[in-house]
């Protein structure tokens, strides 16, 4: 009997030591980690991540992990077992400059990463002539763009194939000029891409003409309408060959074909907007916003009750009639009229604010000066940083002057110019902020804008041959359902 004891030892360290694997392979699987340090066992966290490019290499605290892919139509990756705490997370790829941040994982959560853009150490550009280029404005709906030369001989307006990057002219005049002092003036394309209304001025004069994009036709707006104060034309978004403009202080519709019958929108207003079908108007002297239908048929509808201040010279951009911006052109301070999901209110949002653009889903407001970025969400954000309406955050503070602001293609991240270079800041404030050079432009300044649909981004720059031009970039990196 005795010869057996050995064995029957033997047999339950067998047992003890598979019941022991078990329970920790089991351990292991649901998420707990051993703390060596406290030598207890802890649930762990994990973290998710959709980066651009997709194909990312990921480290925690400089170690390579796993990844499984958790979505295949976002391509995001899941990474578990991570130990509660403080880690450091990178992201990678080949030739692109790499992302990392100092996280925290929480017990039994996911840590998420829906934005991390990386961007390429190089971009190969694309380069067109185009000499004494100013100001670029694209078409939203096609692949073309707009653009003016202010020389000594006078003001060119041409075209540019966004697609070849080959140019026409569309306007040429001596002694006209484009100002570049107001940015409420800007060219404006046509919905159907067909004309476009140009701003210039003559021997101290403002002009507004209507040039024709594949035609030679050239209309003087003031001559046409016979109006003395003209200023503020936009086009009818729904019918062709329609625009809004403003005569002194009166804002009136007309067709290119029948200038002079025009049908008065509103009067004694400070400025208007068009957006999603509708008009709005800041009306005077009571400075509430009114809102009415493109043609004017139907009475306006009130959609504030006071106005924010005793200022009567308002720009107002409107993204809908919950959403309403009002920067005041005197002392550029910035006003929201917000009815959000808990709560309504018409306030006060900042001082000197040199522009703002709202985002495309109308949740975020972006607002800027010559040094600071800032953003107020005005509906509640539940992607991870989650933010909630009613909150403003300070993006980017820089010690050099920044130009260009507009929101990137995520709209989690910002475009801006400094010190020669496009540069992009994340907005989510978890550890640092990554701030990262897009790419260096030649010259003392530059004119910036991104193209959206075709994840193209377009800037004046200068050859090695000294030529100023346009040049292209592909930024973002594109993406799809198969990459």
């Amino acid at each position: 009997m005795g010869s057996n004891l050995p064995k029957k030892i033997f047999f339950w360290t067998l047992v003890l030591l598979f019941i022991t694997t078990s329970v920790l392979i089991i351990f292991y699987t649901i998420g707990y980690r051993f703390n060596t340090d406290r030598g207890i066992f802890v649930y762990s966290g994990s973290v998710t991540i959709e980066s651009n490019p997709r194909s990312a290499n990921i480290t925690v605290d400089g170690k390579p992990v796993a990844r499984q892919i958790i979505s295949s139509l976002n391509n995001s990756y899941h990474i578990d077992g991570i130990k509660p705490g403080e880690h450091l997370l990178e992201v990678s790829y080949p030739d692109f400059n790499n992302w990392s941040k100092k996280i925290t994982i929480n017990s039994g959560l996911s840590t998420e990463f829906w934005n991390v853009l990386l961007t390429r150490k190089e971009y190969q550009k694309t380069f067109s002539p185009i000499q004494n280029i100013d100001r670029i404005f694209l078409v939203p709906s096609k692949k073309l763009g707009a653009f003016t030369q202010n020389t000594d001989q006078g003001l060119s307006v041409g075209v540019v194939d966004l697609t070849t990057m080959e140019i026409k002219t569309v306007f040429s005049e001596p002694r006209y000029q484009y100002s570049d002092t107001n940015r409420e003036e800007n060219i404006e394309w046509a919905p159907q891409a067909h004309r476009l209304i140009i701003p210039a001025s003559k021997d101290g004069v403002q002009y507004h003409l209507i040039a024709g994009v594949d035609t030679q036709e050239l209309i003087n707006l003031n001559d046409v309408t016979e109006s003395k104060n003209l200023k503020k034309v936009r086009w009818d978004p729904d019918h062709k060959n329609f625009i809004y403009y403003m005569d002194s202080n009166n804002l009136y519709r007309a067709s290119l074909d029948y200038p002079k019958e025009k049908v008065l929108i509103a009067e004694n207003i400070s400025s208007y907007d068009i957006t999603r079908g509708s008009l709005y108007y800041f009306q005077l002297p009571g400075g509430v916003i009114y809102q009415r239908d493109l043609a004017g048929v139907n009475d306006p509808t009130q959609v504030t009750d006071a106005p924010p201040d005793e200022s009567k010279n308002y720009k107002i951009v409107a993204y809908d009639e919950r959403r309403i911006a009002l920067w005041n052109r005197d002392n550029k301070d910035l006003y929201i009229f917000n009815r959000g999901e808990k709560d309504q209110y018409f306030r006060k949002l900042a001082s000197n604010v040199e522009n703002f653009q709202f985002s495309d889903d109308g949740k975020k407001l972006l607002y800027w000066n010559d040094w600071e970025i800032f953003a107020y969400f005005l509906r509640d954000w539940d992607t991870q940083p989650v933010r909630f309406e009613n909150e403003q955050m300070d993006v980017l503070r820089f010690s050099q002057k920044i130009s260009n602001v507009q929101w990137e293609k995520d709209y989690e991240h910002v475009l801006f110019t400094a010190g020669g270079k496009i540069k992009a800041v994340e907005m989510d404030y978890r550890g640092q902020k990554n701030i990262t050079d897009v790419i260096q432009f030649n010259g003392e300044k530059t004119e910036a804008v991104e193209s959206l649909p075709s994840n193209q981004l377009f800037f004046t720059d200068t050859n090695e041959n000294g030529e100023t031009g346009l040049s292209v970039i592909i930024f973002p990196e594109k993406t799809g359902l198969f990459q």
